[in-house]
Formats: structure tokens, sequence, C-alpha cells
């Protein structure tokens, strides 16, 4: 019974120094990526079966829908391009709550150096940070702080491609149409397209118009 007692013993301080191992790896290669992870905004797309992304287990990428057919995946910047991070990625001790407050910390310390804002001639407004995260600005709050001082509390936004976010005052309907034909004409023969859809802010949320 004692050679039981010390058998288990045994195994089970194996077993805890093991995982325990596994959890600082995990914690460790996390640290060294989390500073280059961002948000990445897709398209959901559904396939005959209706089913919108399938993986595998081993190979599921991280995601929440933001509204509509919008997605935000979280990226690892690799200069070129981003790969998308993967639940066998983030550590135990790191929440998906987590993991988006880091992709949108570092979003915002990213576009803070080159950030600019731009008028439309139907009343718009529109960023540029660089080619790369302006459809992923839809998630910051202090973006929205500028947007409402300038278009008022409720607008309108359309975000037809990887590299353009465009709002309009939900209350100027003919800037909301123009708004309309301006993403209709980006996806006759534009390039990293997302979304044919108008979306709506109001009161913190984010909508289908």
């Amino acid at each position: 019974m004692r050679k039981m007692s010390l058998l288990t013993l045994l195994i089970t301080t194996t077993m805890f120094n093991i995982f325990g191992q596994g959890k600082e790896k995990a914690e460790k290669e996390f640290n060294k990526i989390k500073t280059k992870i961002f948000p990445v905004i897709k398209v959901e797309t559904s396939g005959e079966s209706g089913k919108a992304i399938e993986f595998t287990a081993d190979n599921q990428p991280i995601f929440k829908k933001v509204a509509g057919d919008l997605l935000c995946f979280y990226g690892i910047d690799k200069g070129d391009y981003f790969v998308l991070v993967t639940k066998s990625q983030i550590p135990s001790t790191v929440s998906t709550e987590d993991l988006d407050y880091i992709s949108r910390e570092n979003l915002l310390s990213e576009v803070q150096k080159n950030l600019k804002i731009h008028k439309t001639d139907f009343a718009g407004l529109g960023f540029t940070c660089g080619g790369n995260h302006e459809a992923a600005l839809i998630l910051l709050p202090e973006i929205w702080g500028v947007l409402t001082e300038k278009l008022g509390e409720n607008i309108v936004f359309g975000v037809p491609a990887k590299d353009m976010s465009i709002y309009v005052n939900g209350d100027q309907k003919d800037s909301v149409s123009k708004l309309q034909e301006m993403i209709n004409d980006i996806h006759k023969d534009g390039s990293r397209l997302l979304s044919k859809k108008l979306f709506k802010y109001k009161d913190g949320q984010i909508e289908v118009y």
C-alpha cells in the first residue's frame, strides 16, 4: 500500500512538472509575439453547406463577430503579411478578452504614428494610416470619440476594403446614399475587398444599417 502511495506521488509530481513547464513555455512563446498582434478584419463567407469558416481543432484561429459579415481575427505582423493567431498559441492564462485588448492597444500605438483624417465630397470622413489597419480602426473607442465629435452621435459607415473605412452622419440621407454608391463602385474593380454592407454606430454599438 505504501509503495502504491509513493508511486502515485511520483507520477503526480512528474506530471505536475511536465505541465508546469508546458505552461511556462506557452507563456514565454506568447510574450515573444504579443507586441506584434493586431486585430485583422475579414468578411464572413458561406459555401454551399452554409457554414461560414471551417478549421480543424489544431489550427482554429481565434475570432469574434463584429456585425453583419464583419469578423475580427487576430494576426501576428510579419512585415509583409499577417499570420492568424490560433488557439494553440494562446496560454491558458490569456483569455480571448485579454487577446482582444492587447491587439487593440497595439493597434492604437501603431496608428498614432501616421494617422490622417480625410474628407470626402459627400460630407464623409475617412482615415489613412499606412494601408494595413484602416478597416480595424472601427474597433478603437478613441476613433469613435473623434468621429462623434465631427459627425454627431448617429454615424453610418462602410468598410469596403482592408485599407479603407468611410464614415458619414447617419441623419444626412444623401451622404448615406453616396457612401453606398462609393462602396458599390469599389467592389466593381477594387482589391483587398471586404464588405458591401453599410453599418451604423450608435451608443457604442456597431450594427448593420
